[in-house]
């Protein structure tokens, strides 16, 4: 069952078309990877579903009810219901995790504040470091202090924009073992990435975007079986000689090497 469906979506800033003509159905308890260069149209998407910017045309229906042509009450309903973990986090870096995580709770008016802090402080790995301030947060602990705030409120979708770009492999794991157990949680998930492998793990669907257009929309497996599996690189080298040629030969991935001038094929 969709829990998102998404319309004849487009939305264009001056001459530039973001976002053309997209249709997606997204399931309820199932976690979509939004992949594609910069500029492909990802973050645009993920805004437009999270009810941050609206869309020229086409149709967004969250909890089978339209987001953008709601009445007020069930725009906030929906929304209260979606956690959103933007690419760049915005963070308090003068208080600690803690009175950010507090100040937070208070806003979304949550019962036995304390424990829920402290649940999502020990799931994103932070209740170590709660009396921290988040200025002296490494990158990646910013990033997870950011999924914490989100995780507050237990909200039924979450959508999270880049959530592993610029961290070092530790960090990527944990961020992934992070959206894993919210995935065994049932929460419906939409992530997005400009590489594969960064969510190949964790998605069951795959949206290929490229110049605003999804050109594919597959579950993970065939996405995986469609990926090229061989490229040729031209390159071009100051002096073309047997010991270059003959060591490039001497690597697995390597199937045939072709030269011409300065030029190699391989």
């Amino acid at each position: 069952m969709s829990i998102i469906s998404l319309q004849n979506l487009s939305k264009n800033f001056g001459k530039f078309e973001a976002v053309k003509n997209l249709n997606i159905e997204i399931e309820k308890g199932k976690t979509f990877g939004f992949i594609g260069h910069n500029g492909a149209g990802k973050t645009t998407t993920l805004s437009m579903i999270s009810g941050i910017l609206k869309p020229d045309k086409g149709k967004i229906s969250i909890f089978g009810k339209n987001l953008y042509e709601s009445d007020s009450n069930d725009a906030m309903e929906i929304k209260s219901k979606i956690g959103v973990v933007p690419e760049q986090p915005y963070l308090y870096g003068n208080m600690n995790v803690h009175d950010f995580l507090s100040f937070f709770a208070d806003i979304y008016k949550i019962k036995n504040k304390e424990e829920r802090i402290n649940f999502v402080l020990t799931h994103v790995n932070l209740s170590g470091s709660k009396n921290k301030k988040l200025s002296e947060f490494s990158k990646g602990m910013k990033q997870r202090a950011s999924i914490a705030r989100v995780l507050l409120h237990n909200p039924e979708i979450l959508i999270l924009d880049e959530p592993m770009s610029g961290l070092d492999p530790v960090g990527i794991k944990e961020i992934r073992d992070i959206i894993i157990g919210q995935k065994k949680e049932g929460k419906t998930i939409i992530i997005s990435s400009h590489i594969l492998t960064e969510i190949e793990n964790i998605s069951d669907y795959v949206v290929v975007m490229n110049k605003g257009e999804a050109i594919q929309n597959e579950n993970i497996e065939q996405i995986l079986n469609s990926s090229v599996s061989e490229i040729e690189l031209e390159i071009e080298v100051d002096a073309m000689n047997a010991q270059l040629t003959d060591g490039l030969k001497n690597f697995d991935f390597v199937k045939n090497i072709n030269s011409s001038g300065n030029n190699l094929k391989i």
